[in-house]
Formats: structure tokens, sequence, C-alpha cells
């Protein structure tokens, strides 16, 4: 087996920055998005993210945006790992973990086929994205904001995900993946 495509992500800072300026300018299309579904009832996309959620007190407000922020990514990466676990053999180590400031998940024994690689780098992204637009549209106003915020950096902060998938699709038929969490190879025959 020969590796085709070779990522580190704890190493090629300049591909580091350049994901995080990604994150950067994807925030603002994304906001816009995820405003369509509460349009009607907001004037405009700062409006949900700044939109008291009741309690008086700003300084708990901004610290449950915090929090959510915070749940946002934990939530990424643990859809990441049941998916990972979903398309593993049996008794496979999934890792979790925190490296030079993004949340990871891996299986770093396992070589995936490329589609079921394609729906586990994805499928945090639209999954949540897509309960979070459910939500905004069902819940009460008070509940936009931090709906919005998880929404937000979620899909924002999938950037390294989308990256991936982008080289992973441009890979030929038949390749494997591996994917430690913070390190990505592709191999072909």
């Amino acid at each position: 087996m020969r590796r085709i495509i070779s990522i580190d992500l704890e190493k090629d800072l300049k591909l580091m920055i350049r994901l995080q300026a990604a994150v950067l300018i994807l925030i603002v299309p994304f906001a816009y998005l995820f405003y369509l579904p509460v349009a009607e009832r907001f004037a405009h996309p700062a409006a949900v993210l700044l939109q008291p959620m009741g309690t008086g007190l700003r300084v708990l407000e901004i610290l449950f945006l915090l929090l959510m922020i915070l749940f946002s990514l934990v939530l990424h990466e643990l859809v990441h790992a049941l998916l990972f676990f979903l398309f593993s053999p049996r008794h496979t180590r999934i890792t979790i973990g925190i490296s030079y400031g993004f949340a990871y998940a891996g299986a770093p024994h396992v070589l995936f086929q490329k589609w079921s690689y394609l729906i586990i780098g994805m499928g945090p992204a639209l999954l949540i994205s897509a309960a979070c637009i459910a939500l905004l549209i069902l819940l009460p106003d008070q509940a936009a904001s931090p709906i919005f915020t998880v929404a937000l950096i979620n899909a924002s902060g999938s950037v390294g995900d989308y990256y991936v998938t982008y080289r992973v699709l441009r890979a030929p038929r038949g390749v494997l993946v591996k994917d430690t969490g913070t390190k990505f190879s592709v191999y072909t025959d």
C-alpha cells in the first residue's frame, strides 16, 4: 500500500493558519444561513446571536454562550467518535482530545473505505446543522441565541472536515483513509 496524501495538523503550521483564517471567513455566510429560519423574528443575524435570554444578567448570558461554544466543540467530536465507532470493527479504540487549539476524534488503527470516511468526516457538520435549523424553527425566540451559537460554531469550525473531505473526494477510487485525529492519510494499492 502506498500513501498518496498525508496531513499532519500538529506539524503543518501554514495549513493550520489557513484553516483558522477560513473559520473566520466562513462565519459570515454561515451566520446568514442559520439566520434564514428565524428571519421573520429577528432583524439580522447579530440580533439572533445577541438576543437576551431573559436572565437580565449579561455576565451570565455571556458565560452561557461560552458554554454553548464549548458544548458545540464537544458535541461535534462526539458525533465523529460515534461515526468512527459505527464504521469500525469491534473493539476499535477511538481517541478524542485537544491539540494546538483544535479538538479532534480519531480511530488511529483503522483504515476506512472512501465513502465511509466521507460520512464520518461530514457527519457532524451536516447532522448538527440540520438539528439546529430544526430547533431554530420549532423553539421560541429565547432559545435562538444558544442554538444559533452552536450552529455557527459547529458549521464554521468544521473547516478542517471540509478540507479533508475535499482531499478525499479528489482521491482515486478504492482508496483507504486513516485518521488518528491529528494526522490524516490516504492510501492506495
